[in-house]
This record gives C-alpha cells, sequence and structure tokens, in this order.
C-alpha cells in the first residue's frame, strides 16, 4: 500500500481488490472462511491507517468519516468460492437476484447447513440445496481400473444420482480417456508417460491465454509509467503461479518468464525508438535483489 498512498481513492480501491479478488480466488476454498474475514479486517485496518496518515488532522482518521469512503469505495468482501456443509457463516450461500426479491429481506439462510430462519421459505431452501449440489459437482474427475467399468457401472451410478437432484451430466464435456492418452482438468494436463511417471502441467491452452492476456495490456498501454505496468502485471503474474505452483511447472514458468521478458523488452523499446538498446536496459531493467 505504500506505493499507492499518494493515489486517488477510486484508484487505491481498485489495486487492493485486485489483490483480494486474487487472494479470495484462490483461498476461498471450505474450512478457509475465518481466514479470510481476518485478512478483510486487517486490510480495513491498515487502509484506515494510511488514509489517516494523509490527514490534516494529525494523522487521525475517525471511523465514521472511514465508513463513509467505504460506502462510496466498497472493499471486496470475502467469500467461499467453494462452500461445504460444515459452513457456519450464513453469507457463504447468498440468495440469487430472483430470490431476494421473492423471500423477505430479513430472512437469513445457509443452504450448507440445511437452515432456514425468521420467514424462509422451505421451497427456496430445496432450491438453494440444488444450486448448492451443482457448484460442488460443477467439475468432478472419476477413475477406474478400466473403461468397462467406468462406462458400465460408474456413469450410469453417477446418472441416476444426478437425476433424482435435478441435475444431469454435460454429455459434451463428460469424456471417458485413458490415462496414458492424457487429459485436462481444471487447467491441469494429467498424462503418465512411458516411464510410468505421473506428470501433472500446467495446460497449454491457458498458458497461452494467460500470455495473451499480458500482451494484450502491453499493447493497449504502450505509453502509461512502468511503475503503473508493474502494478498491474504483478498481481496478474502472482496468481497464476500461485494456482500452478503445487504441479510440474518447473519448465513452464522458465517459458513464461522468458515470453514476458521478451514482451516488456519490446514495451520498452517501443517507447522510445530513438534511444539505444544500452539506455533502455539502464532505465527499465535495473539489477535488484528482488524480482516480479
Amino acid at each position: 500500500m505504500r506505493r499507492i498512498r499518494h493515489d486517488e481513492i477510486s484508484d487505491q480501491v481498485a489495486d487492493i481488490n485486485r489483490v483480494l479478488r486474487g487472494h479470495y480466488a484462490y483461498y476461498g476454498v471450505a474450512g478457509n472462511l475465518q481466514s479470510l474475514i481476518k485478512v478483510y479486517q486487517g486490510v480495513e485496518r491498515y487502509w484506515r491507517r494510511m488514509l489517516g496518515s494523509r490527514s490534516r488532522d494529525s494523522g487521525r482518521l475517525s471511523w465514521s468519516t472511514f465508513n463513509q469512503i467505504k460506502e462510496r469505495n466498497p472493499l471486496l468482501r470475502p467469500k467461499l468460492r467453494l462452500p461445504t456443509a460444515n459452513c457456519r457463516h450464513s453469507r457463504c450461500c447468498e440468495p440469487t437476484a430472483e430470490e431476494r426479491g421473492a423471500v423477505a429481506p430479513h430472512a437469513t439462510f445457509c443452504g450448507n447447513r440445511g437452515r432456514v430462519t425468521a420467514s424462509g421459505d422451505p421451497v427456496r431452501l430445496e432450491k438453494c440445496q440444488q444450486r448448492q449440489l451443482a457448484s460442488r459437482l460443477l467439475y468432478f474427475l472419476v477413475t477406474a481400473r478400466s473403461k468397462e467399468i467406468l462406462e458400465q457401472y460408474v456413469q450410469p451410478t453417477i446418472e441416476a444420482f444426478l437425476a433424482t437432484r435435478g441435475l444431469a451430466l454435460n454429455q459434451e464435456k463428460t469424456r471417458v480417456v485413458s490415462i496414458d492418452e492424457g487429459f485436462n482438468f481444471l487447467g491441469f494436463t494429467i498424462r503418465k508417460v512411458r516411464n510410468g511417471k505421473l506428470l501433472i502441467t500446467p495446460e497449454k491452452a491457458k498458458v497461452r491465454a494467460h500470455l495473451r492476456a499480458i500482451e494484450a495490456y502491453l499493447d493497449a498501454h504502450r505509453q502509461v509509467p512502468a511503475g503503473a505496468v508493474v502494478r498491474v502485471l504483478t498481481p496478474m503474474i502472482q496468481g497464476w503461479t500461485l494456482y500452478y505452483r503445487h504441479a510440474c511447472s518447473a519448465t513452464t514458468f522458465a517459458y513464461l518468464n522468458h515470453r514476458v521478458w521478451q514482451m516488456l523488452w519490446a514495451w520498452a523499446r517501443r517507447r522510445h525508438p530513438q534511444k539505444s538498446k544500452r539506455w533502455a536496459k539502464a532505465r527499465y531493467f535495473r539489477p535488484t535483489q528482488t524480482r516480479v
């Protein structure tokens, strides 16, 4: 936050929400809601203290003034991406816009525990339970010893289980493949190579999409300051690497590091076409103890 201390409040909120969005997307799984709330409260306190250092009243900012600033520029509140049945908070499963209009505003609901309080409707309970089940079963993977077991026993059992709950498999996305052939799942490519070793690597399509996003930003912001480019690209690169760091990603990370450097070098050279390469290197690529 020290780098954005003197920016506009709207720009500060945009940068903070970008970091919070990536943090919630990665850590917003079952059992982490309390930790996400602590992160949100810590960011809120630190942001208030930073705004107070800019005020003229001896570095103090009252909570009433800070709450007014938050109403105009709200921070992203923590929310679980995939809640489970053990959730103890009613905010984990928020009703849709249609359901908000169908029930009283003061009715609280926690579909993860199957509980309705105040003026809740039992029909709403059933709908939200189905929505919660659909969110948990959005993507899943089943393994078996042979293809025949999957086609004759496993798949019919899953279809019957989903049919009783008003759900169905997407036949276009449902595949039965061999582990030797490999498949893509949640952005990873899972495949067993010849020596029997199982490799889980980032999917090539996701790698290309990540590079295209960086390249599109650099092409659209050719004349912005270098500090603004670093502030935007850093959370993008960090979020992507945090997601794929647990797989066999060393080779992919080395390739991405080289490609990002090439794009940044082309961006720097395009900003100063009349300057030499040595001048561009000394201005934008100085040696430091840390890296982006």
